[in-house]
């Protein structure tokens, strides 16, 4: 009786109406799920990689720098000790540059105590091997060797474990990342299915609405005039 006595417009509308909503719905859900899935995979891919690849190379050009001073101890040739000079200046200038790009891509918590001790230890260093190479230079080859095995060895060791540290850590949240892009799928996934069979239900819904309210009523009309 309800169908009955409903407004003609409101019977082809309300279909309409279901339609549009659900695909509004629809339409809404895959951009929010799309948007979270961009902004996990631009954090892992502009964040944590960018970090494993920072400190990777801050490895590597401190590496080097162990190897400038022993050079520059052993070495008699002026030429080579002021070559060995500026190559540390230079190794120093590119780690400074990478610091400085590293820190940009920091949250503040663990991950800035841990790169904030990095520092710490590695102005220890600079300092004393600064006073190693003068030594050297000043021709007091066996003080900055004794300083290079001892002091600088001891600290550069601390210096790797920092940056062992700070690699482990971004190598855990790139993982924790990569866990919550997955789950963000999987839950796209479900939110998919789910849209799905409210699709399903009330398309059949609408279909038996058109029929009620539309169809049927037509058809009968129909009927009574072939009937007149």
């Amino acid at each position: 009786m309800k169908l009955k006595n409903t407004s003609i417009k409101i019977k082809i509308m309300l279909p309409v109406a279901v339609i549009v909503v659900l695909l509004a719905l629809s339409s809404l859900t895959s951009i929010s799920i799309a948007n979270n899935m961009l902004n996990v995979g631009t954090e892992i891919s502009d964040n944590y990689s960018k970090s494993l690849v920072l400190l990777g190379d801050i490895s590597e050009k401190f590496e080097s720098l162990n190897s400038i001073i022993y050079k520059h101890c052993i070495s008699t040739d002026d030429s080579v000790k002021s070559s060995l000079v500026q190559n540390y200046k230079t190794r120093t200038k590119e780690i400074s540059n990478l610091c400085t790009q590293f820190e940009k891509t920091l949250d503040a918590g663990q991950e800035e105590d841990n790169f904030n001790e990095f520092k710490s230890n590695y102005d220890k260093y600079l300092k004393d091997f600064n006073t190693a190479l003068n030594a050297s230079t000043a021709g007091q080859g066996t003080l900055a060797a004794e300083m290079a095995n001892n002091t600088l060895f001891t600290q550069s060791q601390k210096i790797e474990d920092n940056i062992t540290e700070m690699q482990d850590a971004n190598q855990k949240a790139m993982d924790a990342g990569v866990a919550k892009q997955k789950s963000v799928y999987s839950a796209s996934q479900i939110t998919g299915i789910t849209l799905l069979v409210i699709g399903l239900i009330l398309g059949f819904s609408v279909l038996y609405i058109c029929y009620m309210s539309i169809c049927r009523p037509v058809a009968g009309m129909n009927l009574s005039l072939i009937h007149i």
